[in-house]
Parts: C-alpha cells; sequence; structure tokens
C-alpha cells in the first residue's frame, strides 16, 4: 500500500494478475492503483475550488494507473509505504474488485490520458466521489474485500488506512513530514519511490 499525502493506493505485480481479470495493466511488470475524484486527482495543482467540490458534491471518479518495468526500488521517495502479504484466493478477491473499479460502459475502460507521474494513465472509474466516499474508503474497501481486517466506514484519511495497515502489515517506509507537504502540495508528484522488494513465495501488495 501506497500513502501519498490525501491519496492512498495498491501496488501489484502483474506476473500475479490473472490475464482474463485486468488485461490492461498486462504491459507492465508492476502497477500502482489510485481510485479518486476525477477533477481533483487530475488537476495540475491543488487549489480550494475542486477540493470543496471534491467533498461536497457527488462527483465523477477516475482511476490512476502508473505501471514500471523491472524492481520497483525508489519509486515513491516521498511516500508511505506498507507491504501486505495475501494468499491466492485473497488476491483473486482483490483483482475482482479492481476489475469491478473500471467503468466498462464500452468494450474497453475510456483511457483518459496521461497519468501524474511515470508511465501513467487515467480511466474513467465506476461509483461517484463525495465525503465521506473517498479515495481511502476505496483503498480499505479493497483491502476489506481481499480478507484483510480493514474498516472502510472509519478509513476517511491516509492516516487511519496506514495505522490500519501497519498492525497487519510490513512497514517499508514512513515518509518525513516534509514529504508528506511535497505530496499535499504536489511537489513530489514527479519523485516515485519504494524500497520495496518483492516475495516470490507469496503475492504481495505494497
Amino acid at each position: 500500500m501506497t500513502g501519498h499525502g490525501w491519496h492512498t493506493g495498491l501496488v501489484l505485480r502483474t506476473e500475479d494478475v490473472p490475464a482474463n481479470l485486468l488485461p490492461e495493466v498486462l504491459d507492465f511488470q508492476g502497477v500502482e492503483f489510485g481510485w479518486g475524484d476525477e477533477g481533483f486527482y487530475r488537476a495540475k495543482t491543488i487549489t480550494p475550488g475542486p477540493v470543496a467540490k471534491a467533498a461536497l458534491v457527488p462527483t465523477l471518479s477516475v482511476l490512476h494507473l502508473a505501471g514500471f518495468n523491472g524492481r520497483v526500488e525508489a519509486f515513491f521517495t516521498a511516500s508511505d509505504l506498507v507491504e501486505l502479504s495475501l494468499g491466492d484466493e485473497q488476491f483473486e478477491h482483490l483483482c475482482e474488485f479492481l476489475l469491478e473499479s473500471f467503468d466498462r460502459t464500452g468494450e474497453t475502460p475510456d483511457n483518459l490520458g496521461e497519468g501524474l507521474y511515470g508511465r501513467s494513465r487515467f480511466y474513467h472509474a465506476n461509483g461517484s466521489y463525495y465525503f465521506p466516499k473517498t479515495c481511502n474508503v476505496w483503498t480499505a474497501q479493497a483491502l476489506k474485500t481481499a480478507g484483510l481486517p480493514t474498516r472502510p466506514a472509519t478509513s476517511m484519511t491516509t492516516e487511519s488506512v496506514l495505522r490500519q495497515s501497519r498492525k497487519i502489515g510490513r512497514n517499508v517506509q514512513k515518509s518525513a513530514s516534509w514529504g508528506k507537504r511535497a505530496a499535499l502540495t504536489g511537489d513530489a508528484r514527479e519523485e516515485a519511490c519504494s524500497k520495496l522488494t518483492f516475495n516470490p513465495n507469496a503475492n504481495r501488495l505494497s
């Protein structure tokens, strides 16, 4: 699991993902998934307008997929990172949750263009964004669907999801306060980072 200031996400190794579930991510060896309000998530800078709209009015949502090849080293230098282990059945449930998060009104999810960092893209997603249904609630719900003891109803903030994840996983990296400020202002978006390695004997999220 990743924590970027206001946002959380999930990182998967794509060779573990069943091809019939998530074919759109198999161009990469690894990928980070994040969900959120379209206007806020895609904004070049964070301003009060998109923040207020996302909090007060149900809005369209998007998925952000950031892909990478090779080992995931130094990819999210300003982020919190927690490693979580899943069994095969748990991992399959997680993949199904991610699959259902895409808006598949058409034959394939709509590619909305370039994402925030690295080799990333935005896609239309299912569900409206509104408070308290935040990106962090989505992350907690994904983990709960996978069978982990998270509480989506009390997971509105990044810190709340991180606290729950650290109790059941391995803390890989805790961001410094300057890193969190950078993530909140968007200064760290180009500094993708994590000192994460994958255990070949288990499916991993980070």
